[in-house]
């Protein structure tokens, strides 16, 4: 019965690329659900991160901006672009900002 539920909860997986240091948030997000399958040598690593839906990964994952990379599937890719377009059309008239950097997210840790 657990491994059914676990199997639900699960059912989408997709593999990102996101700096080393970043690994820990992203496994106390999504628990179990979240492994490292490669760190790269450039201070970033590859992981699989999973949820039921690809819209559910990709809603976990889109407040990271350019800081992480869904290399597959391409339905989170999708899901990630649609909400993408969705923000950009309903705040289109907002200043836009710099994109994030590794610098500003420093910045953003140290004040917290």
């Amino acid at each position: 019965m657990v491994d059914e539920v676990e199997q639900k909860r699960s059912g989408t997986w997709a593999t990102v690329i996101i700096e080393a240091r970043f690994a820990t948030i992203l496994r106390d997000h999504f628990g179990r659900h979240f492994n490292v399958q490669a760190e790269l040598g450039d201070k970033r690593v590859q992981a699989r991160v999973g949820a039921p839906t690809p819209r559910d990964i990709a809603r976990n994952l889109a407040g990271w901006g350019a800081l992480i990379e869904v290399i597959e599937p391409r339905s989170v890719q999708a899901e990630l672009a649609r909400i993408g377009a969705e923000l950009a059309a309903a705040y289109h008239h907002a200043e836009q900002p710099e994109p994030a950097t590794a610098k500003q997210a420093d910045a953003t840790e140290d004040s917290a």
